[in-house]
């Protein structure tokens, strides 16, 4: 079982077991770094390693975004 929060590339990923599937909360831990948009701050999914490893994609994804501006 993983944490319950978890630090990643400045965010903050929240895993919560809502039954029944689990949800990640992901939320900028310094000022200077971007929101997601509302649709896309939550990750649901069956399986409790998978919904992390999806969150950690889309931080990725939004700091790669952020990067090739």
């Amino acid at each position: 079982m993983l944490p319950p929060n978890i630090s990643y590339r400045g965010y903050s990923l929240r895993l919560m077991h809502k039954p029944p599937q689990w949800q990640v909360s992901i939320a900028p831990m310094l000022q200077d770094l971007p929101e997601l948009s509302i649709e896309k701050q939550i990750v649901r999914g069956w399986n409790e390693d998978e919904v992390v490893k999806r969150a950690k994609v889309r931080v990725d994804d939004l700091m790669g975004a952020r990067h090739s501006n």
